[in-house]
């Protein structure tokens, strides 16, 4: 809570909780209230599956969470390596239940070869799902190499990083998909 003040006296209007496996339900909930107490924009930044687990979601909405974050890796196989077998059913029950919550819901898309390649294609899921807030970042690397590929059956997923020279067109990409898809 000292923390919190602190940061709110420096004039920082923001705070996102990144709960982990030592912070129970009820300290992430409380650390939520306070912040919105302060009056603190405050969010939270889980797999799906976790936020979905024991209401948890619906929790932290009572305590007046502003956003919840949750990542999507695009490709189902990627996703589902990256986060757990139920976590994209949970992504959409979760963006559901934001809605209904009156939470704003936020897809983290990490950029790798087979989320790109996902992405160009399932633009219009966003819509479907009613996302206005979008965060993507991607993962890259400076030296050239050998991209890695991860085999799930016979295909081939690539979840290296990018190289570094891909990031300025695919940052003007991305940038372009936003205002084309008002997100």
């Amino acid at each position: 809570h000292a923390i919190l003040r602190k940061l709110w006296e420096a004039g920082i209007p923001h705070a996102r909780f990144l709960p982990t496996a030592s912070v129970s339900t009820d300290q992430l909930v409380r650390a939520v209230e306070w912040a919105e107490d302060l009056g603190m924009i405050a969010g939270v930044r889980s797999p799906a599956r976790w936020l979905m687990e024991s209401d948890r979601a619906k929790q932290l909405a009572s305590v007046g969470v502003d956003y919840l974050i949750a990542p999507w890796a695009v490709d189902p196989e990627l996703h589902r390596r990256w986060f757990g077998e139920s976590d994209d059913s949970d992504l959409a029950g979760l963006i559901r239940l934001s809605h209904e919550l009156e939470v704003t819901p936020v897809v983290e898309i990490p950029l790798v070869e087979a989320s790109i390649d996902g992405l160009y294609e399932h633009w219009m899921k966003l819509s479907q799902w009613r996302i206005g807030h979008v965060e993507v970042y991607a993962l890259a690397r400076f030296v050239s190499g050998k991209v890695a590929e991860a085999h799930v059956g016979d295909e081939a997923v690539s979840d290296a990083p990018l190289e570094a020279t891909r990031l300025r067109q695919l940052a003007a990409w991305v940038e372009e998909a936003a205002d084309d898809h008002a997100f």
